[in-house]
């Protein structure tokens, strides 16, 4: 997925995941009620060890 797909009010918090910095409780609860699910999975991947858990379940 792209970058592009994110939505303006969750730029922020994609690039403070991305830097490898931790969200606020603010931020997670803003996650929590987004309807931005494209953006969402974006932020998703790139959280740390994301490839690593995803690698794992398919290949146990």
């Amino acid at each position: 997925m792209s970058a592009k797909l994110i939505s303006p009010e969750l730029r922020p918090v994609y690039d403070k995941v991305l830097a490898g910095q931790r969200v606020t409780d603010d931020e997670a609860l803003q996650l929590y009620a987004t309807h931005d699910l494209n953006g969402l999975g974006v932020i998703a991947q790139h959280r740390p060890g994301a490839k690593e858990r995803q690698h794992r379940h398919l290949h146990p």
